[in-house]
């Protein structure tokens, strides 16, 4: 099937950055070893920042963070054919992947992460790395994705993000 004819769910995701100019890495608990950003889809009649504010709160406990940018393109990805199969009932049985609206924010000084605000919590544990080692730990069907938003990160903002 052609990539016009698939279907992609709106999304957002976050490149969160600290006072080090390290980033957030989230690792999920519901896959051993995956680790992520900060992502969601965009509801209803939300804007990608809404959507951007409320995945924040939701997924790790705050929202209280500066926009620094809203990438100008979008990144997609696909779901893998086994993933899709393995959670009929869910979105991703509804969408071939996603296509993501990136944004660099900056976690406030006084903003403190708590991944277990929210019921199901998405993540088990949260760290804060350079670069390099978010890329070096991200595998899976989304690290393509990730390494153009951080590469994009890189070349842009490249005082709020150290390799």
């Amino acid at each position: 099937m052609d990539n016009f004819k698939k279907q992609y769910r709106k999304n957002v995701a976050a490149i969160v950055v600290n006072d080090k100019q390290e980033m957030l890495i989230c690792a999920r608990c519901d896959l051993p070893y995956v680790w992520q950003l900060p992502q969601g889809g965009i509801d209803g009649k939300e804007t990608p920042e809404e959507a951007l504010l409320r995945e924040l709160k939701e997924e790790i406990g705050t929202n209280e963070v500066e926009i620094i940018a809203r990438f100008p393109h979008t990144i997609k990805y696909l779901f893998p054919d086994d993933l899709k199969s393995q959670k009929s009932e869910s979105l991703k049985a509804q969408y071939d992947g996603q296509e993501q609206i990136y944004f660099l924010v900056k976690l406030n000084d006084v903003s403190k992460i708590n991944i277990r605000t929210f019921f199901p919590q998405e993540f088990i544990n949260v760290d804060w790395v350079g670069a390099d080692v978010f890329l070096s730990k991200v595998i899976g069907f989304k690290k393509e994705a990730y390494t153009k938003a951080v590469q994009y990160c890189l070349e842009n903002f490249s005082e709020y993000l150290r390799r």
